[in-house]
């Protein structure tokens, strides 16, 4: 979602594989952005509205190319060949945060890509699984999280340093890693950390307050919106395809809704 909350953009299989599509939430018209024969994947809106940049499989080299194309769509500009997956797209619009496995690297890393010059840097490793980044609304910091088990998650901050490696020794811890905490997302002003939890048994949207100058954790998680019904929940297991966002007046994510049909049988 862009950061003014006026335009989202997801994924459709509606024409018959994973393309690209744009809402504007104004007036609710939906236009499709891509329609070709290859899957897109991952779209992240650039905070101005303006651009998307995603993935494409079955073109290129062996690693999905990192994309980008206007909102309005046209032809997509190529700029990193081995990004892989696009994470968050900084307010300036001059860096992108990715995800990708290096060779001698035990999980995947997460990587900072300078769109002005091309430099990319492995910016957090660790020998877990590191997704779901997002850069904070003033650049200066970043929310991740990491892989602690096969069922469990938690989540960080950590402090930039240009296009330097961050010290796990600088990283901020914002859960304990018990639970299945996920897709960290700051408040528009950064005084707060969005992000799902099945701390309270459902997978539900959880906040937490944090510190103004140091970013480190104030007080508990609450609550900020539950689904601890049967019908409508948060049931998607990649978090890249839970799209979870947040604007100044909203939040937008993918929910898997379960439905049936009553049927009528004579008896004999």
């Amino acid at each position: 979602m862009s950061a003014n909350g006026e335009t989202v953009v997801f994924l459709s299989n509606r024409s018959g594989n994973s393309d690209l599509w744009r809402k504007d939430l104004k007036t609710g018209a939906e236009t499709a952005l891509t329609a070709t024969p290859e899957n897109e994947g991952y779209p992240i809106v650039s905070p101005n509205g303006l651009k998307v940049v995603f993935t494409k499989s079955g073109a290129g080299p062996q690693r999905p190319p990192l994309l980008t194309l206007g909102i309005r769509g046209g032809v997509p500009e190529k700029v990193c060949d081995d990004c892989v997956k696009p994470e968050s797209w900084s307010s300036d619009g001059h860096r992108i945060l990715f995800e990708r496995r290096y060779a001698g690297d035990q999980g995947e890393t997460l990587g900072l890509l300078d769109l002005s010059t091309g430099q990319k840097v492995k910016l957090l490793r660790s020998s877990r699984d590191l997704n779901s980044a997002r850069f904070s609304p003033d650049g200066q910091w970043i929310t991740f999280q990491e892989r602690a088990s096969p069922l469990t998650r938690r989540l960080w901050i950590a402090r930039l340093h240009g296009m330097t490696e961050i010290p796990q020794s600088e990283w901020i811890g914002v859960t304990d890693g018990s639970t299945l905490d996920r897709v960290p997302n700051w408040s528009p002003d950064g005084a707060l950390l969005y992000f799902t939890s099945t701390r309270d048994g459902f997978h539900c949207v959880w906040a937490q307050r944090l510190e103004p100058a140091t970013k480190r954790p104030a007080g508990d998680p609450f609550a900020v919106q539950h689904f601890h019904q049967a019908r409508l929940g948060i049931r998607v297991q990649d978090t890249g395809m839970l799209g979870l966002s947040v604007a100044r007046d909203k939040i937008v994510l993918a929910l898997g809704e379960t439905t049936g049909n009553v049927w009528l049988m004579e008896g004999r």
